[in-house]
């Protein structure tokens, strides 16, 4: 049972490792139009800036608060309070806070990526609510056997008289 554990804790972490060294080696080489050519120490001032944005912008789930940890280990609640957790941090505290920096750059490149993160984080999270909506109606008018509108009290009246007495 251990090994099983292991192996699929392992997958699972594998996954999230994979993103994050994706996102690192892209943060990595748009770090280097903010960290000048010549400067000292630049390789590693390059994968610490990397590693600052990975940590901020990806869910860490080291980086969950005290509270979040003492109450997943609730039965009944489990680890959702800390997936929740770190998509707060990350989606609604950390990039706006990126991106609002980036946007007030003297870099150029800087400012312009800032930019596109702004517009592509309202962009999804105005759209997102509208999205779910879409498809909720789309679900319901797929899994409803007549067209999805509302009833004449008539059909609404026939409709209740052959439901069984606790749908009534």
């Amino acid at each position: 049972v251990k090994r099983i554990d292991y192996a699929l804790s392992g997958a699972y972490e594998m996954g999230d490792a994979y993103w994050k060294i994706n996102g690192w080696l892209l943060e990595r080489k748009l770090g280097m139009h903010v960290i000048p050519e010549g400067t000292v120490d630049r390789e590693q001032k390059l994968d610490d800036y990397a590693s600052k944005r990975i940590r901020n912008m990806y869910p860490t789930y080291s980086n969950t608060p005290e509270f979040i940890r003492f109450i997943r280990w609730f039965p009944l609640v489990g680890s959702f309070p800390t997936y929740t957790s770190e998509f707060i941090r990350t989606q609604w505290y950390r990039t706006p806070k990126i991106f609002l920096a980036d946007m007030k750059s003297s870099n150029k490149r800087v400012r312009a990526r800032g930019t596109a993160t702004a517009v592509r984080w309202t962009l999804m999270n105005a759209l997102a609510g509208e999205a779910v909506a879409a498809l909720v109606v789309l679900m319901l008018r797929l899994l409803d056997d007549e067209d999805w509108r509302r009833m004449t009290p008539e059909e609404e009246k026939y409709k209740r008289e052959t439901l069984p007495p606790y749908h009534k």
